[in-house]
């Protein structure tokens, strides 16, 4: 029993003596292939960083290729060491791991594939003011499982990539303008040409306004009120204000012009009627 084991090791150790030439090969094939594959990814990284304009892109891309040129390098140091069965049990294993990882890990590899989407497809970059899924924010960082905006409460969201992908994009940076739309009321005896002019004139006395990005249009008999509808477009993000200080110096200027020449905008009216108030009265006395 003893002898037996001794035989094995001794076999195993002169099999490694043998190995040793080989080993040292390997380990310089694996280490050139190492130097290799990071040299391919910084060239690569330049080559398409001229091509793709997109660092996310650009990042996944070299990465790809510094990962392929390495694991060659493996596969080369495998086959000199004369492990060529182990190099196809590797690779069988691999694709029977690679299909229960796929299976496992199905929402964050569809995170990623909708990052390479989003990527190449760029309906927002970093900076950008967007709307996804009901929040609103400026976008933070995107990588390749998630995007996180920052909401304007001063909290971070972070948003899987498939969710970007597969909802309603709305990106308020992409055309550099925003629209603002306000209703306002004035009362039935009011002058509706003078509510209007009276209203474009004090607007237009802002600087964030032009006159071709103004419009105003009466639309609706309420209750207690005529109604009107106030367009505007103003220059976001990057404008000389911002989009809720905008709103709020619209309804500031609005208020006061109507103040000044005396333009009622009225109470809501609730008109109350009773019927039989005496018998009413009576029964419940």
């Amino acid at each position: 029993m003893l002898e037996k084991a001794i035989t094995k090791l001794n076999l195993i150790f002169d099999k490694l003596i043998t190995m040793l030439p080989n080993m040292g090969i390997a380990l310089l094939v694996l280490l050139a292939f190492f130097i290799l594959a990071k040299i391919a990814k910084n060239a690569s990284k330049k080559a398409f960083s001229r091509s793709v304009k997109n660092k996310i892109l650009e990042n996944l891309l070299s990465s790809i290729v510094y990962t392929t040129v390495f694991f060659i390098g493996v596969f080369y140091a495998l086959g000199i060491l004369d492990l060529d069965k182990t190099v196809t049990s590797l690779l069988a294993g691999a694709g029977v791991l690679g299909l229960g990882i796929s299976l496992a890990f199905k929402e964050t590899i569809s995170n990623f594939i909708a990052g390479f989407v989003l990527a190449i497809r760029q309906p927002f970059k970093q900076g950008d003011i967007i709307e996804v899924k009901g929040i609103n924010g400026t976008v933070n960082e995107i990588t390749l499982r998630e995007t996180k905006i920052n909401n304007f409460d001063g909290q971070e969201v972070i948003i899987p990539n498939n969710e970007v992908l597969n909802n309603p994009i709305k990106n308020f940076s992409s055309v550099g303008r925003r629209k603002i739309t306000l209703k306002v009321g004035v009362s039935y005896d009011e002058k509706l040409e003078e509510v209007k002019r009276i209203a474009r004139e004090s607007l237009m006395s802002l600087s964030f306004l032009k006159e071709g990005d103004l419009t105003i249009h009466f639309d609706t008999f309420d209750s207690s009120s005529i109604n009107f509808t106030i367009r505007m477009w103003i220059d976001f993000p990057n404008g000389e204000i911002g989009y809720l200080d905008a709103v709020e110096k619209i309804i500031f200027t609005i208020k006061s012009a109507f103040d000044q020449n005396n333009i009622n905008i009225p109470y809501p009216i609730r008109t109350i009627e009773v019927n039989d108030l005496e018998k009413y009265l009576t029964k419940n006395t």
